[in-house]
């Protein structure tokens, strides 16, 4: 009766081995990966930058800021929340009045890995007048 005994040394020996090692280095590298890859969705409250034409004001601002719900890596979130983030709101082409306006997630400059889910609230109510009416009355 002829047993084989296994050890280390006869596994090494093996001509596989080296394969197994590469196959165990390429499956680490694959986990890591789709492990760093799951997107993460968080709620940011943001200031409103209001881009307004000189000769206008904005009279009755009712909301001064807005929450957005972006999603994705870990990384991209570590820098988008690295810089203070602010969302641009371009008035330039309104003219004085009252005004409904649509929260457009293209005007974020958003990190590469980063996509917008919501914005709420996604109008905004504002009254827009001329900058000299202020001081006529």
């Amino acid at each position: 009766m002829n047993v084989r005994r296994w050890s280390w040394l006869t596994l090494i020996g093996n001509d596989r081995f080296a394969l197994k090692i590469v196959a165990l280095a390429v499956a680490l590298v694959l986990w890591a990966t789709m492990l760093g890859r799951k997107d993460i969705t968080v709620v940011h409250r943001m200031s409103l930058q209001f881009l307004i034409n000189p000769s206008l004001e904005l009279h009755s601002p009712r909301q001064r800021e807005v929450e957005v719900e972006v999603a994705g890596t870990r990384m991209a979130l570590k820098r988008f929340n690295a810089v203070a983030p602010v969302f641009p709101v371009d008035l330039g082409e309104l003219g004085p009045g009252n005004h409904n306006v649509r929260l457009d997630a293209g005007t974020l400059n958003l990190p590469v890995g980063l996509k917008v889910v919501g914005i709420r609230p996604q109008m905004l109510a504002l009254s827009l007048r001329r900058s000299s009416e202020r001081h006529a009355q």
